[in-house]
């Protein structure tokens, strides 16, 4: 008998012959050389900070992973935190920022080879301080045009396109 991969109501699953091979929520099942690996999903936030027709584009440093890649800035969201509540920590401690009001935009899943994650992009227009890079980040505002040249994270680069002023 064959293996079967899918998904139902948000458990993916992988069976192989009468056996399940793995059951679980909130993980992606990849096959290699045959043989199933798993990956947890992480779920990430992003802010999409607008000043007049520009938004905030920041580049990953050195020394992390896809270091010299732009991106929307925030992180990784905190067993039991609210998305918005994620994206406001993850701002101020790379940044400096206080944001109000973020609207969540869209919601996107992306498997890298390394890590699947599930990112919340957020537009934002109401924050007060000026960016600083606490993390030793380059960071510049940039118009949507201006962002479709820079060398965008895989999964930021498909937004670029239909990002829009809110």
């Amino acid at each position: 008998m064959g293996s079967l991969i899918g998904a139902f109501m948000g458990y993916s699953f992988g069976i192989s012959g009468n056996k399940a091979s793995a059951v679980s929520y909130g993980t992606a099942l990849f096959f290699k050389g045959g043989k199933m690996e798993g990956k947890a999903r992480i779920e990430v936030v992003g802010g999409i900070l607008w000043r007049g027709g520009s938004f905030l584009a920041a580049q990953r440093p050195e020394g992390h992973p896809q270091a010299g890649f732009w991106e929307f800035p925030g992180g990784k969201v905190e067993p039991g935190e609210s998305l918005e509540a994620a994206l406001a920590r993850e701002l101020a401690e790379e940044l400096s920022l206080s944001i109000r009001n973020p609207k969540l935009w869209r919601t996107v899943e992306h498997d890298y080879d390394f890590r699947s994650v599930r990112l919340h992009f957020f537009h934002i227009t109401e924050f007060s301080g000026e960016p600083a890079a606490n993390d030793g980040q380059a960071f510049r505002w940039v118009t949507p045009e201006e962002a479709q040249t820079l060398p965008f994270l895989e999964a930021d680069r498909p937004l670029l396109f239909d990002l829009s002023r809110p």
